[in-house]
């Protein structure tokens, strides 16, 4: 039976009372007017898909001599096209609200929106769209929200104004990178040395490497920090401690440093903590086992912090439940708050002011159990799930897009993947 495809992401905007979900291809908007949330906003992006549909139609095979033979003919069906060629990721708002940038698979670019608050029917416009020749794989903010700095595939970052006229896709080969790195980036951040003021970017890649960059003048290369001996997937530095740098990835530790003097200040082996929550789908492929075949491989898709709380949150890909460590502010140290167990695999996570958002992998539960807001319960002292409010968000994602087809799959293998960060992972064949 047809189910909701999983929610790939998810960004709360508590200030304007707005919920942004990324469901393959498409955005959508709620809005929680008088008591209950209400559908306000969607976009689906169909950009150049006659193209990708047409290509998939003339693809060819190869027979066992390497000649290249006319595949068979077969129609491509609208939903399959965008699922496969059109994701969106890395949703951001800004503009206290009034904007949204996305990363588009589907022209390898970035997407920029107007949000109309007042709007209760589609309160999205796409007024600007930049293409790369690379797929980006992560994007932040100037501190003014001027200017994007995108991270991509290839290694290098780049600036993009958020006004102004979009860049002309024919030459596209003249645009100049800001800063590279030999390897794939992962994650990229913007901040400011609270000593000084003056501005860094500050970028992660698949070698291990944390790259901090001055800003405008990112040519020049203020420090390395180095420790990680996996790929690095996620970083995020708090903002009540700006002068701090949390990061994670394929290591069995969390990272805490303080990148402005390039100290690592602490870490956090969580490799005791995860190993009953691994399963089968952990398993390296099988041209990377061993003779038992039981090597397991395993990494931290995404971290995340509050506001104004010392806390970090992160996951295991694949995994079910939420780790939460508590940060000493005063010895940089991290230790073990809570361990929240969740009723499917997390597929995203993200913070909004003094709450974190999770989207769950619904392919077991159906139409629910789609996201999980988090946040620390200061009678108890421990972080619990807003059932109320994740319940609500539940009920209109079902209601609002059990009809739409291209957001329906029919089951777990039909699906976007989902779990692809351990890939980052290298191995033998990637150093020779």
């Amino acid at each position: 039976m047809p189910f909701i495809h999983p929610v790939q992401d998810i960004v709360v905007d508590s200030a304007n009372k707005q919920v942004y979900i990324v469901i393959k291809n498409t955005i959508v908007v709620y809005r929680f007017v008088d008591g209950q949330y209400k559908q306000v906003g969607k976009w689906i992006d169909t950009y150049k898909l006659d193209e990708l549909e047409e290509t998939k139609k003339r693809k060819k095979a190869k027979n066992n001599a390497g000649e290249a033979v006319a595949s068979a003919k077969k129609e491509v069906p609208i939903a399959e096209a965008l699922s496969l060629n059109s994701n969106i990721r890395g949703l951001k708002t800004f503009n206290q609200g009034k904007s949204i940038v996305a990363c588009t698979d589907s022209n390898k670019g970035i997407a920029i929106f107007d949000v109309d608050l007042q709007d209760s029917e589609n309160c999205l416009t796409l007024r600007k769209r930049e293409q790369f020749s690379k797929r980006p794989n992560a994007i932040t903010l100037t501190d003014d929200e001027n200017v994007i700095l995108m991270a991509d595939k290839f290694g290098d970052a780049y600036s993009i104004n958020t006004q102004g006229e979009v860049h002309n896709e024919k030459s596209m080969g003249e645009r100049k990178p800001i800063l590279g790195h030999v390897s794939m980036l992962t994650d990229i951040l913007f901040r400011k040395n609270s000593s000084n003021n003056k501005h860094f970017i500050i970028t992660t890649d698949r070698d291990e490497h944390i790259k901090i960059s001055n800003y405008p003048h990112s040519f020049v290369v203020d420090k390395w920090l180095f420790g990680h001996t996996e790929f690095i997937s996620s970083i995020v530095s708090p903002e009540w401690k700006s002068q701090w740098l949390i990061s994670a990835g394929g290591d069995d530790s969390i990272f805490l440093w303080n990148w402005e003097s390039g100290k690592l200040l602490s870490t956090f082996n969580y490799s005791d903590l995860i190993q009953s929550h691994l399963t089968d789908s952990h398993l390296a492929a099988g041209r990377f086992q061993n003779e038992e075949k039981n090597i397991i491989e395993y990494c931290v898709a995404k971290l995340a912090t509050l506001k104004s709380l010392p806390y970090v949150a992160f996951y295991v890909e694949a995994t079910k439940v939420l780790f939460i460590l508590e940060i000493d502010a005063e010895r940089g140290s991290l230790s073990l708050k809570q361990t929240l167990n969740l009723p499917a695999n997390i597929i995203s996570l993200t913070q909004n002011e003094d709450i974190f958002s999770v989207s769950l992998d619904n392919c077991e539960s159906g139409d629910k159990d789609f996201v999980k807001l988090i946040k620390l319960d200061s009678k108890a002292g421990s972080f619990v799930v807003d059932e109320s409010l994740s319940q609500d968000l539940d009920k209109i994602i079902t209601t609002t897009l059990k009809s739409d087809n291209n957001l329906l799959t029919q089951s777990k293998d039909d699906m976007h993947p989902l779990y692809n960060i351990i890939n980052l992972k290298k191995h033998g064949e990637h150093y020779s």
